[in-house]
């Protein structure tokens, strides 16, 4: 029996996701034109053409605003990984969606962005938050995936913590090289490292020399 079609969505449900990419994208070029303390709520709703009272039902704060691609993302990534097969392993759907999400970029437009997040102490502090909450995202399925309580896991949340600190470095390198790096190969470079060198599981639990050196010496 085959799966049945997905209903098409609705036309109120169309129009508000279409207003709010307007808003997010008139908020976008207004930051990047006029700088984020410049750039007033109103003239977000100006340019966007709609009421201030409607973009804040949307985005309650101007930090919220100026991420709002970033929180779709991370929406957009748990529903992905609430559905996920069982049978993919965590880390490989990690590694694919920052492979995708990478390729899917204008170069020169995310380069912009980037620098403006990075820029605005406000902005990069909630950004810092949003990696936070991938970051618990990932542990909690690394858990449920060898069946652990996610409270006892700390393999998985060495991991995962492991996987968004070096996705974090690996932007940052490429905001250095200006663009000109490959952003793609940075990310999976560091999901690749962890599959070749994070410990498995049942290697991670076993005591090492050095520990039991450092034991015996402190007893």
């Amino acid at each position: 029996m085959s799966d049945a079609p997905a209903a098409p969505l609705s036309l109120r449900y169309r129009k508000k996701a279409k207003l709010r990419k307007t808003i997010l994208q008139s908020a976008r070029r207004l930051f990047l034109s006029r700088g984020y303390e410049r750039t007033t709520l109103e003239q977000v709703c100006e340019k966007a053409e709609t009421s201030l009272r409607t973009l804040l039902r949307y985005f309650p704060t101007k930090e919220d605003l100026a991420l709002g691609l970033e929180s779709a993302l991370l929406q957009d990534f748990a529903e992905a990984l609430a559905k996920l097969d069982p049978s993919t392993p965590v880390i490989m759907f990690w590694r694919d969606s920052l492979s995708e999400h990478s390729h899917d970029l204008d170069r020169k437009e995310y380069l912009a962005h980037m620098k403006f997040l990075n820029s605005v102490p406000a902005v990069a502090a909630k950004a810092l938050a949003l990696q936070f909450q991938y970051e618990d995202l990932l542990a909690n399925r690394f858990a449920r995936e060898a069946g652990i309580d996610p409270e006892n896991d700390m393999y998985g949340r060495l991991l995962a913590g492991m996987l968004i600190s070096g996705t974090r470095a690996a932007g940052r390198k490429w905001v250095a090289s200006e663009g000109k790096l490959d952003l793609a190969k940075l990310r999976t470079d560091v999901v690749d490292w962890a599959l070749a060198n994070f410990p498995p599981r049942a290697e991670a639990g076993r005591k090492s020399p050095a520990s039991t050196s450092i034991r015996k010496r402190s007893n």
